[in-house]
């Protein structure tokens, strides 16, 4: 399992105990499906993966910091 599929397998657990999320995350869909309609499959399966990557480059650059923090404070 890769870093975006855990992410996303996390989020689903908390959506169903975050209002907040639960909103963002519909909100997020119908975006999506705006942009399939308006742009085709092809398109919009380019854009998510895209996104799934920018998730990961993230998530990377989250733990760089942590790693970088707890060398600072060692």
């Amino acid at each position: 399992m890769n870093k975006a599929e855990m992410f996303n397998m996390l989020i689903a657990k908390e959506l169903f105990e975050n209002l907040a999320l639960t909103k963002l995350n519909k909100k997020i869909i119908e975006l999506e499906n705006r942009f399939k309609e308006k742009h085709g499959d092809e398109v919009f399966h380019d854009y998510y993966e895209i996104a799934e990557l920018a998730i990961e480059e993230l998530s990377e650059c989250i733990t760089f910091s942590f790693e970088i923090g707890r060398k600072t404070a060692l």
